[in-house]
């Protein structure tokens, strides 16, 4: 397809509105430089914490990625997967279940011309998909698994009695089909708290074992301001951090507290969500 013709319809994807889940992550810098004359008024703006790059570094910091086979299970505009087949030379296929999202990674992967290291495919992946998914050396899944019971998998959580009964079935779904797993999840579904926030690492590694994945690097983020991933190791509380979230209704931002004292306060709980790299 012409460049002119694909420019002019990521432009009209990164703009599309009203969709949920908008915004949420950054376009990578390799399709942006090769941009040209972008309306600023109505170029594409995130509207989540800037971590996808602090969360792609954690990855590349903790595995060696080149030439990897990669499947990402909500892959939303696929910046992780495209960072991986532009700089690693992965062969990487993406889940997305909105069609927009994942039509616009698979035009900057043409845009770009990494295409041929590059599917994506516009929909999600259930619980019952997982065994028909092709073996890979890395599964991604950033943000999707706290939203099982209630956007996907409703009856199947259900028929688990409990949403983490789910999710160590899941997971070890994913064991059968990876040697190694990059994730993050939430804590929460709407006004249900599925683990306390302060607990998010030591609940989270419980439920990593229990289906069968080894960690090899947690990263938690230490410092409010700068928003990097510091390396922790499970058998040292001390080597990471998490906090108390709760919504402050007065700002409308996140306050994030340790030990009841607020040290930080963002637009949302993503900075407080341990990043895993497991085998």
């Amino acid at each position: 397809m012409d460049k002119n013709i694909l420019q002019k319809r990521l432009m009209e994807s990164f703009n599309s509105k009203g969709v949920r889940f908008s915004n949420y992550q950054d376009i990578p810098q390799f399709v942006t430089e090769k941009l040209e004359n972008i309306d600023t008024t109505e170029h594409y703006e995130k509207s989540q914490l800037n971590l996808d790059h602090a969360r792609y570094e954690f990855l590349e910091n903790s595995l060696e990625c080149n030439s990897l086979s990669v499947t990402e299970i909500g892959a939303n505009l696929g910046y992780f997967l495209l960072r991986l087949a532009k700089e690693q030379k992965c062969v990487v296929t993406g889940y997305e279940p909105i069609s927009e999202y994942a039509q616009a990674a698979s035009l900057m992967s043409q845009f770009t011309d990494i295409d041929d290291y590059c599917t994506f495919h516009s929909k999600g992946v259930l619980f019952d998909d997982i065994g028909s998914l092709p073996t890979c050396d890395l599964i991604i899944e950033l943000n999707v698994l706290h939203h099982a019971g209630n956007i996907f998998d409703k009856e199947k959580v259900a028929s688990f009695s409990s949403w983490e009964a789910y999710a160590i079935n899941r997971l070890a779904a994913m064991r059968d089909k990876a040697s190694h797993l990059f994730i993050q999840t939430g804590n929460s579904q709407e006004n249900i708290q599925l683990f306390p926030s302060e607990e998010a690492v030591s609940h989270f590694a419980n439920i990593l074992s229990q289906a069968g994945w080894k960690v090899k690097s947690v990263g938690t983020i230490q410092n409010l301001n700068n928003l990097t991933y510091t390396l922790g190791s499970l058998n040292d509380p001390q080597s990471y951090t998490t906090y108390k979230c709760h919504r402050n209704l007065d700002t409308g931002l996140v306050d994030y507290k340790v030990n009841s004292e607020v040290v930080g306060s963002h637009q949302t709980g993503l900075a407080n969500r341990p990043v895993w790299l497991c085998e």
